[in-house]
């Protein structure tokens, strides 16, 4: 699914998270809840890019929607993959493969006033969505936010990732 909240100038910005597994609360349901709500919040403001909230699976939808939206691709001035939300581990920004796209600045500059523990990580090609994004064919400006990282926590990919593991104050 695909939802865009436009924008007053040409360029985009876009936030992609999964919806590739059943029953997984932080992993899946947590990224989709902060989309929505950032959508929502969005549109209420008339932002300056147009935002695209793109809800798919992991991987294969990042390349699917990469290579039905290449026209797009030189208007994408911002990005994020989001998930793994809602538990209780310190919030995290991984940087895009460049690590100096004003989606790495901003984030640098928001954790660094965080009145709580955040951490900044520098790429790895390994993770979520963003290594498609930022992958040499593509290299985007594309970072990610999460708390736990994927395979971090023993909940992970398991019928365990449930709503008890979610935190409302995370």
């Amino acid at each position: 699914a695909e939802s865009a909240v436009e924008g007053t100038t040409g360029g985009e910005a876009i936030v992609y998270t999964h919806t590739c597994h059943p029953s997984l609360a932080n992993d899946n349901l947590t990224g989709i809840a902060v989309a929505a709500a950032l959508a929502g919040a969005l549109r209420a403001e008339r932002p300056r890019l147009t935002w695209r909230f793109v809800f798919g699976p992991g991987t294969i939808g990042s390349l699917s929607w990469l290579s039905r939206n290449e026209q797009r691709l030189p208007r994408l001035r911002a990005g994020l993959t989001i998930g793994l939300l809602g538990d209780a581990g310190p919030l995290r920004y991984k940087r895009s493969r460049r690590g100096d796209t004003a989606t790495d600045r901003a984030a640098a500059q928001l954790l660094a006033a965080a009145p709580f523990g955040a951490l900044l990580t520098d790429f790895e090609p390994y993770g979520y969505d963003e290594r498609q994004f930022c992958s040499p064919g593509f290299d985007l400006p594309v970072g990610r936010i999460t708390r736990s990282p994927n395979g971090s926590y023993p909940e992970y990919h398991t019928s365990a990732d449930d709503l008890s593991l979610v935190r409302p104050e995370s």
